[in-house]
């Protein structure tokens, strides 16, 4: 009696059948209909060339970044936990508390701290609202080099922070924005330096500065020194 193996692959099924003595056998009606229902319905069928030439597309960025590999996205995330962790990787990133609230109030402005912000009809992404055309595709391939998610608060304001030194200040004086930041002294300051050369939005007046400022506060008093959920 024959013995009869299916082995069913990616690339279609097949079929060995030895006779008791080494010799091919003969194969039934039933079997060669078992035969092809299986490989009309096995997953990719063809034949081994067909999809070996099945190619998949590359993916391009399109501005978003993917959900973080723990499976949590970017809008999932509680305000105090944006918050938390936004102040903490500032600090981790050599700034002061002074500093980190002015910062803070700027992105809070910008994304209220989420690092999958989509400027609503425009390009700004992600924490910073980086331009989509440029300096966020440079902060996507910063990070991923770097050993950081792109989707995360960390490895956003890990490539904000080396950005930051970088870059010339908008008034063409000498040092980088982090020099600027990073001799500032209060959150007022910090805001107000952060905002005018590093975010450089449409509005960059004193009184907006002070708005941003303001949202810092009051976002470190309430969760980082309060402590609510």
């Amino acid at each position: 009696m024959p013995a009869l193996i299916i082995l069913v692959l990616m690339t279609g099924v097949y079929l060995v059948i030895k006779g008791t003595h080494g010799r091919a056998g003969n194969i039934g009606t039933d079997a060669k209909d078992l035969i092809t229902s299986l490989i009309s319905k096995a997953p990719g069928s063809g034949t081994v060339q067909e999809n070996l030439s099945r190619k998949t597309e590359p993916v391009a960025d399109t501005g978003t970044p993917p959900p973080s590999a723990t499976g949590s996205t970017p809008t999932s995330a509680s305000e105090k936990t944006r918050v938390v962790a936004t102040f903490n990787a500032l600090k981790a990133n050599g700034f002061s508390d002074q500093q980190a609230i002015g910062i803070l109030g700027n992105l809070s402005a910008e994304s209220s701290l989420n690092p999958g912000a989509v400027q609503a009809g425009g390009n700004g992404r992600g924490l910073a609202q980086w331009d989509v055309r440029d300096r966020f595709q440079t902060m996507l391939q910063w990070t991923r080099a770097n050993g950081f998610d792109p989707n995360t608060i960390e490895g956003q304001v890990a490539f904000l922070a080396h950005e930051m030194g970088t870059r010339g200040l908008r008034s063409g004086g000498g040092g980088t924005e982090a020099d600027a930041v990073k001799h500032a002294t209060t959150a007022a300051d910090a805001a107000w330096k952060f905002m005018f050369n590093f975010e450089r939005p449409a509005n960059s007046s004193p009184e907006n500065a002070a708005k941003r400022a303001s949202i810092g506060q009051g976002l470190y008093n309430k969760y980082i020194v309060g402590g609510q959920s």
